[in-house]
């Protein structure tokens, strides 16, 4: 049912990017890959300037079986990374930037403080925690994210 509803507009007005997005992933989840490059390629028209996604669509492709294409979605967010850095300053785009930051091969140290580190505080900024449990979870998210992307001393 929320594949159907991520997947098709509303009656009065399109769904955001989020919903598109979510619907990409879940069709991923399920295996089924076909659908979720119909629904990427859809989305790609209509978000023709969102590096989110681009870099689920560098997934999608990846498990679609399209050798060529994907590399290309990378080079695409970074071209447009480069030409409207003023416009991919939340953070989901940082760390959808971050990423494919790494995925290209950048070195970790930096990706990590020029994308994810800026991602968090502003997280923080706008995310008041009021409980203990939610400052928790946004310690740990950012606490995996060092581990994962920081270079193994």
């Amino acid at each position: 049912m929320f594949i159907a509803i991520a997947s098709r507009p509303s009656r009065r007005q399109e769904f955001g990017e989020e919903w598109r997005l979510l619907g990409i992933q879940a069709l991923l989840e399920m295996g089924r890959y076909t659908n979720a490059l119909e629904l990427l390629m859809a989305s790609l028209d209509r978000y023709s300037s969102s590096v989110q996604m681009r870099l689920l669509g560098y997934e999608v492709l990846l498990r679609n079986a399209t050798p060529n294409m994907p590399p290309m979605l990378l080079q695409e967010i970074n071209v447009l990374a480069g030409g409207r850095a003023w416009a991919y300053r939340g953070p989901s785009d940082l760390v959808a930037l971050g990423r494919t930051a790494l995925l290209l091969g950048a070195e970790p140290r930096k990706v990590l403080e020029q994308f994810f580190d800026k991602a968090k505080r502003q997280i923080r900024n706008v995310v008041k925690p009021t409980s203990r449990a939610a400052t928790w979870h946004w310690t740990k998210t950012i606490l995996t994210w060092r581990r994962r992307f920081s270079p193994k001393a």
